[in-house]
């Protein structure tokens, strides 16, 4: 799940920038939740205490109480959120201060006045992206540590003649002794991972091709038949919205 935090006191630029993230990730927001802050208060401010889903802050430099920038400090020194991705809005078409880009770990600054609708676009697209990469399924077996990187992994498929399943990555396949519901668990808020059928987890950022019509989908040059009837129309809504980003 990722969480989209808006901070502006404006209501015009809180639904544009609502549009620009429905557009990017479809309209239903099954795998992102959108939050409205319109003033720095203390009811407003913690819908943000809580750092229990990737973010990604859009701040107005300008906002009654505090300002974006304020904000964007407090979120790195304060709550040490240094995961976060911060993006400030403004109404200044030049208003870049390096420093604080630096300092603070911005992604990128947005104007307002100058074509603020398809930067804004171009900069949740990179957030995305990075929230996205760099993540593991991490798991402990037999005394173990295992770390397998969530872009490695083409699919996970139950076992036909246990309660276990095995990971299949790019390079090779790892029994992994947890039930598929287990698994599902672990992964249900990652926006990478579908459950395609009662028998498969596919990479949705792994698949090359995929035949709704044989059920199939061909992931890492194999074809697995793995698309239950009940899921079919889920799977191309998020192949979809995933396409769009």
């Amino acid at each position: 799940m990722i969480k989209f935090i808006i901070y502006e006191d404006k209501k015009e630029y809180r639904e544009l920038y609502k549009t620009v993230i429905r557009k990017l990730l479809g309209g239903s927001e099954e795998n992102y939740d959108i939050i409205e802050i319109e003033k720095y208060d203390h009811s407003q401010i913690e819908k943000i205490e809580k750092n229990d889903s990737r973010r990604i802050f859009i701040l107005d430099i300008e906002v009654p109480g505090k300002s974006g920038l304020d904000l964007a400090r407090e979120i790195r020194n304060y709550y040490n959120d240094w995961e976060s991705q911060l993006i400030i809005s403004t109404k200044y078409q030049h208003y870049q201060p390096i420093s604080f880009m630096t300092r603070l770990l911005m992604l990128d600054f947005v104007s307002k006045h100058n074509n603020c609708e398809n930067h804004l676009k171009e900069c949740l697209m990179d957030a995305v992206r990075i929230l996205n990469s760099h993540k593991n399924f991490v798991f402990t077996q037999d005394g173990e540590l295992f770390q397998i990187p969530y872009q490695d992994i083409l699919y996970i498929e139950k076992n036909k003649y246990d309660t276990y399943t095995t990971a299949y990555t790019k390079s090779h396949s790892q029994l992994i002794k947890m039930s598929m519901k287990k698994i599902e668990e672990k992964l249900e808020k990652s926006n990478h991972f579908f459950k395609t059928s009662r028998s498969y987890i596919v990479n949705l950022y792994n698949i090359e091709s995929i035949n709704y019509a044989c059920q199939t989908i061909i992931v890492g040059k194999k074809a697995i038949r793995a698309i239950s009837r009940d899921n079919k129309k889920r799977l191309k809504e998020r192949m979809e919205s995933l396409n769009n980003i």
